[in-house]
C-alpha cells in the first residue's frame, strides 16, 4: 500500500456514514484527503451555537440563542444526507463543556462530517476526548474534491501552499469582517471566508454553503502570486 493509499483508507465511509477517524497524518496539498466527487460538499464555520451574547445572534437576525441553534442545526438537518459531505472550520459549539450540543451537530447524518479546530473549541475538545463520531482533521487540511484542492484553516493565511497554481483557501473566524475573505478585497488570491455571516449573505440566509457558490467566489478572484509558493 503507498502512503498515499494508506492516508485515504483512513477517510473512506466505511459501516457508518460519519464513521469517527482520528488519526491525521501527513495531510498535504499533494497529499490531500480525497472526496468523493459525486457527492455535494458544504462548508460552514463559526456556527457558535450556544453563544449567549446578543451581539452574536442579534445580527444573524435571530431573538434569542436558543431560536439560534435550533434553526441552524434544523438547516443543516435537512441538507444532511448519505448524499452530502460537511467540511466544518472550527468554532462550532460555545460553552458546550459535555458536549451535548457538539454531539447534536455531529449526529447529523451526513456521508461525513470532517471538523477542523477553532479558537473556540468548547464541546469539540470534550467530545474528541470522548470518542465522538466525528472526523476531526486537524488544525488544517488539504482536500480534493473532483478537479479541485481546497486548503482548510479555520484563520485565514496571507499565504498557502501552491496558491499560485488555484489552490483555494475556505477559512472562517473573522465573522465577515476581514477585506481579504469577505470579497472586498481582489488581491488576496482564491481565499473566502465560509463563515455564518458570509454563507447568509450568499445563500439566501442559510448557515452553509455549497461547494458552487464558493467556487462562483473564487472564480471572480485572480491567482496571486505573493512568493514562490
Amino acid at each position: 500500500m503507498t502512503t498515499n493509499e494508506a492516508s485515504f483508507h483512513a477517510y473512506k465511509r466505511l459501516d457508518k456514514p460519519h464513521k469517527p477517524c482520528y488519526s491525521i497524518h501527513m495531510i498535504t496539498v499533494k497529499n490531500p484527503i480525497k472526496l468523493d466527487g459525486s457527492k455535494r460538499l458544504l462548508f460552514v464555520s463559526d456556527l457558535h451555537l450556544n453563544h449567549d451574547k446578543e451581539f452574536l445572534w442579534g445580527k444573524r437576525g435571530y431573538s434569542s440563542s436558543a431560536e439560534h441553534k435550533r434553526d441552524i442545526l434544523a438547516k443543516l438537518g435537512a441538507e444532511a444526507s448519505d448524499e452530502t459531505i460537511l467540511i466544518n472550520l472550527g468554532d462550532a459549539t460555545f460553552r458546550d463543556p459535555e458536549h451535548e450540543t457538539f454531539d447534536l451537530l455531529a449526529a447529523l447524518p451526513f456521508y461525513q462530517h470532517f471538523h477542523v479546530w477553532g479558537n473556540h473549541p468548547s464541546g469539540a475538545k470534550q467530545a474528541h476526548r470522548a470518542s465522538v463520531s466525528q472526523t476531526f482533521a486537524g488544525n488544517q487540511s488539504f482536500f480534493r474534491y473532483q478537479d479541485q484542492t481546497i486548503f482548510a484553516n479555520h484563520f485565514p493565511q496571507a499565504i498557502w501552499d501552491e496558491m499560485k497554481n488555484d489552490v483555494w483557501h475556505v477559512a472562517g473566524h473573522s465573522h465577515g469582517s476581514f477585506d481579504a475573505t469577505n470579497g472586498q478585497s481582489t488581491m488576496d488570491g482564491k481565499i473566502m471566508d465560509v463563515g455564518v455571516e458570509q454563507s447568509q449573505k450568499y445563500n439566501d440566509g442559510n448557515p452553509f454553503l455549497t461547494f458552487e457558490q464558493v467556487k462562483a467566489f473564487m472564480d471572480a478572484r485572480a491567482v496571486v502570486k505573493k512568493d514562490h509558493h
